[in-house]
């Protein structure tokens, strides 16, 4: 587990929480009070051995779960590191930019981490079939019903046709409803 200050120009006073090959990320975190929610939040995931869902309050200082600009999900850490140092070099009024590790994810980590919104861009970068990435259906379905966009890229060279038809059948059974 890692828990430090993250130095970057665009979002002062920020924190970035690690465990298991992922990060999320709070700011500001300025106040003294601030600053004990994270440590407590820390302590619970070392507790939970992953991160739980965060308190309200600190929820709201989340800049992992994004409501605008990109999210990059990926089975592969190289996207990620890649993703990670081009960050630096973004414009300051660039959209936020976040990358997830699909490797070891659940249905409810997968949530947590993309968030939604209207303005929001989701590239899910796969090794495997739509299905295999537990969530991911049902996050199709969030991003149609919610208006914002999601696309799915083979990283194995397969077709997108599996992908695309995994995203209309998702969104049949949607509408059917349960069963």
């Amino acid at each position: 587990m890692a828990l430090q200050r993250v130095s970057r120009p665009d979002i002062p006073h920020s924190v970035g929480i690690g465990y298991a090959e992922a990060v999320r990320r709070f700011a500001p975190i300025d106040t003294a009070h601030r600053r004990e929610l994270v440590i407590a939040y820390a302590a619970a995931v070392l507790q939970h051995e992953g991160f739980p869902t965060p308190a309200p309050e600190l929820r709201a200082l989340s800049i992992a779960t994004a409501s605008t600009g990109i999210v990059l999900l990926s089975h592969a850490e190289t996207d990620l590191l890649a993703l990670e140092r081009a960050r630096v070099l973004l414009p300051p009024d660039f959209p936020p930019v976040a990358g997830y590790s699909l490797n070891g994810l659940t249905s409810e980590s997968l949530a947590v981490r993309v968030g939604s919104g209207r303005k929001l861009f989701v590239i899910a970068r796969l090794h495997g079939a739509v299905e295999s990435v537990p969530g991911l259906l049902q996050l199709i379905v969030q991003a149609q019903e919610e208006g914002w966009s999601l696309a799915t890229v083979s990283g194995v060279g397969a077709g997108l046709d599996d992908a695309t038809r995994a995203s209309c059948d998702a969104v049949s059974a949607s509408a059917r409803g349960p069963r």
